[in-house]
This record gives structure tokens, C-alpha cells and sequence, in this order.
């Protein structure tokens, strides 16, 4: 006869098995520097955020100094693009006239399992010689451990992941739009805002099951070359998220047999 309490002990074994651990959640309405140098949870993903630091800015942006942690709001996300966040400034981002620009970099890991795509949006507008930008490279595979993120700020854009040696293993580029005065997208398609808009630029790329994957974005506001007439540029947000791969029909089964388990095990008890 099989024990009672073995029967029950699988079955939540079993079950438990299903769920992973999961650590403090992402809050809505936090301000970003509230999780530089840790990390939250949004849905079954973590995010360990690095860095969020100014590059670079002129005179004639806002907020004077550039856009730093924190002056960034974030919002989790769950819905068809996937699971991740959406990062409003709580001041306004925005380049006047030509040959101004601010530039912020933001550094950080998501870890879980079967990690199949990330969306990338850019939220904001800009007048004719203006365009709002954002530079993203990403890392399959990459972790906080071993430097797979620069630390070191080179000439450029640093690639978000270090091979054995220091050496770079060939990071793939994998969003750069500008937002224009024309209202279009130099990359990716104009999509319906997920921020304050008013122009959306949005691209999802596709890639085998991740557990973890390392980004590296870099976002500008930017007045341009000095074409137009006092050209601007403003951004209002900037979302990634994560689409998780279906689970297999053996993870239904294992669920299936966990129930079955647990009512089996409960049916024993009430007849004993």
C-alpha cells in the first residue's frame, strides 16, 4: 500500500517543480534607481539592472545634466510583446536646436527560462532635423558574472558581452531607430504607443530558448546637425520585453500528474 504522506509529498513535489523561485517583484511607479546594482522580478523574469548613467549632454537639453536614474519611472509590462518594463522620465527628455543631444546608457541582465524574443519600442517625437534615438545591442546567453557587460566606457557603444580573454564575441545590433520629423522609423516599424507617444517605434526579434540575456541601450535625444528650423527632439519611453517560449506538452503532463497525485492523495485520506 503507498503511504499516505509519500503520496502527498510528491504530488507537491511534483507540482513545485512547475514554479520557480521567484525573488522580490518589479513595483510600478518606482523610480529605476530604487533597482540599479539589484535586482526585481516581473512575472517568472528577472531583471538585474547595472547601470543607468549619463553619457553625454549639452546645453539646451533637459533636464540640465542629463536624464539619470533618478528621473526614470519604470512599469511593468505583460501583455503580446512579451513580459519586461516600460522607463517614463519623470522630467521631460528632450533636445532644442541643432547640435544639441543628452545621452543616457542602460545596462542590465534578464534571467529565466525559454526567453524566445525581445521587443524594443522607443516613445516620443521630433520636428524636421531633430529625431529621438535609441542604440540597443544584446547578448544571448550573457550574465552579470565573468564582465559579460563593459564596465569601462570605450569610444562608441560598447558591445553588452565579454568573451574568455576579454574578447568580444560578436554582440548583434539589434535595434536602431530614429524617431524623425516625419514621423517614421529608421528601423523597425511606427506602432501604437505603449508610453506617452505620440510616435512609436517598435521591433521584435526572435532567437532560440535563452536563460538569460545581457542589453546594453543606448538612448538619445538628439537636435541634429542644425537642419530645419530650431529642430527638437523628446523621448517619453522606452520599453523592452520578453516573449517566453510555449511550454512543452511533457510540462502539461508533469502538471497533470502532480493533480492527479494530490487528489489521489486526498481521496486515501478521506476514506481513512
Amino acid at each position: 500500500m503507498i503511504d499516505k504522506k509519500l503520496v502527498v509529498l510528491l504530488s507537491l513535489c511534483v507540482a513545485g517543480s512547475m514554479v520557480p523561485a521567484q525573488g522580490a517583484n518589479c513595483v510600478s511607479g518606482t523610480l529605476l534607481s530604487t533597482y540599479v546594482g539589484s535586482s526585481c522580478d516581473i512575472g517568472s523574469l528577472t531583471f538585474s539592472f547595472l547601470s543607468f548613467s549619463v553619457i553625454g549632454s549639452t546645453s539646451s537639453t533637459t533636464p540640465t545634466g542629463g536624464l539619470d536614474a533618478a528621473h526614470v519611472t519604470i512599469t511593468t509590462l505583460t501583455n503580446g510583446n512579451g513580459t519586461g518594463f516600460l522607463l517614463t522620465p519623470t522630467v521631460a527628455w528632450t533636445a532644442i536646436g541643432g547640435g544639441s543631444n543628452t545621452d543616457s546608457e542602460l545596462k542590465y541582465v534578464v534571467t529565466g527560462t525559454g526567453i524566445v524574443s525581445n521587443y524594443m519600442e522607443v516613445d516620443g517625437s521630433a520636428t524636421p532635423g531633430g529625431f529621438a534615438h535609441v542604440l540597443e545591442d544584446y547578448c544571448l546567453g550573457g550574465s552579470v558574472a565573468g564582465g559579460n557587460i563593459s564596465a569601462t566606457p570605450g569610444a562608441g557603444l560598447n558591445p553588452p558581452c565579454k568573451g574568455p580573454g576579454n574578447v568580444d564575441p560578436w554582440p548583434v545590433s539589434v535595434f536602431d531607430t530614429r524617431i524623425t520629423g516625419a514621423g517614421t522609423c529608421s528601423q523597425g516599424s511606427v506602432v501604437s504607443p505603449t508610453g506617452g507617444g505620440p510616435t512609436a517605434c517598435g521591433a521584435t526579434k526572435t532567437f532560440a530558448a535563452q536563460t538569460s540575456i545581457a542589453v546594453l541601450k543606448d538612448i538619445d535625444v538628439n537636435g541634429g546637425d542644425g537642419g530645419g528650423t530650431n529642430p527638437q527632439a523628446q523621448i517619453n519611453g522606452v520599453i523592452n520585453q520578453f516573449g517566453l517560449a510555449v511550454p512543452e506538452p511533457g510540462t502539461y503532463a508533469l502538471s497533470f500528474i502532480g493533480l492527479g497525485l494530490m487528489f489521489f492523495g486526498a481521496r486515501k485520506y478521506s476514506r481513512s
